[in-house]
C-alpha cells in the first residue's frame, strides 16, 4: 500500500517527489479527519493515515543514513510489519464502510457482515496454505505472508467498492457522499497493490516504472479520501428496499 520501500533502491527524483507528496497528502487527510471530528468514528482510517505519513517520512530520511547490516535488518522488519498492520487496518476500514452503508437496514447489514467475515476467513486460510507450501523461513516468509495479505486486501477492497457503488442509489445515497469518496479511494488502493500479481521477472525488469505507478495510485487514493472529508454530507433520501 505505501511505497516508501522503493525510494532507497531507486533514488530517482520523481519517486522521491511522489513519496513527499504521499506524506503530505496523508497528513492533510488526517488533519481533515480530525477537523471533521471523525477520528472516533473512523479509528482504523486515522491509524492508516498516521502510518502512511510516518512510513513515507521514515523512508525519505533513511535514504541519507548509512546502512549497516543491523540497521538494514531493522529497516526490513519494520517495513514489512508496518505494511502488515496497515493492510489489516484496511480490512477493518472496509468492514466499517459496509456497516455504515447498510446502517438503516439491520438485516442487510448483518448479511453483508456475515459475507464479509466468510470472505476474510477463506482468504486468510488460502493465504496461509499458499505461504505454507512455499516452505520459506525468516525474512522471506514474512515478505511472502504480507504479499498474500496484500492480495486479500485488494480483493476485499474491490468487493467493498463494488457493493457501495451498486447500492448507493437504491439506498438513497447521493454520488457526492463520504462513502462514495472512501470507496473510490479503495479502488485506487487496489491499483496500488496490483503489481504484486506481476511476475518476478517483470518486477525486476521495470522496478522504477512500477514504483512510480504505485505512488501515483496511492496519491490518488489519498486525494479521494481528502475530497470525501471535504464534501458536505448531503441529506440522505432513505429508500425502502
Amino acid at each position: 500500500m505505501n511505497g516508501f520501500g522503493f525510494a532507497g533502491a531507486f533514488p530517482d527524483a520523481l519517486i522521491v517527489a511522489l513519496l513527499c507528496v504521499e506524506a503530505v497528502l496523508a497528513l492533510i487527510a488526517l488533519i481533515s479527519l480530525a477537523r471533521k471530528h471523525l477520528l472516533q468514528r473512523y479509528k482504523s482510517l486515522a491509524v492508516i493515515l498516521a502510518l502512511m505519513f510516518l512510513a513515507n517520512a521514515f523512508g525519505l530520511v533513511i535514504r541519507y543514513v548509512p546502512l549497516s547490516h543491523l540497521f538494514y535488518k531493522s529497516y526490513f522488519y519494520s517495513y514489512w510489519l508496518t505494511e502488515a498492520v496497515e493492510l489489516i487496518l484496511m480490512l477493518v476500514f472496509c468492514s466499517e464502510v459496509l456497516k455504515r452503508m447498510f446502517s438503516s437496514l439491520p438485516e442487510l447489514q448483518s448479511l453483508s457482515m456475515r459475507i464479509f467475515r466468510w470472505v476474510l476467513i477463506l482468504g486468510i486460510a488460502l493465504s496461509a496454505v499458499l505461504v505454507f507450501l512455499m516452505r520459506w523461513d525468516g525474512p522471506r516468509l514474512l515478505a511472502a505472508e504480507v504479499i498474500q495479505l496484500q492480495r486479500l486486501e485488494e480483493f476485499v477492497a474491490f468487493f467493498t467498492a463494488v457493493v457501495v457503488f451498486a447500492s448507493m442509489r437504491t439506498l438513497g445515497f447521493e454520488p457526492r457522499t463520504r462513502l462514495f469518496g472512501f470507496s473510490l479511494g479503495l479502488v485506487f488502493s487496489v491499483l496500488s497493490v496490483g503489481p504484486t500479481f506481476l511476475a518476478d521477472e517483470v518486477r525486476m525488469k521495470h522496478p522504477q516504472s512500477i514504483a512510480i505507478l504505485v505512488s501515483v495510485a496511492i496519491c490518488a487514493q489519498l486525494v479521494s479520501w481528502i475530497a470525501a472529508l471535504s464534501w458536505p454530507e448531503p441529506v440522505r433520501h432513505v429508500v425502502s428496499v
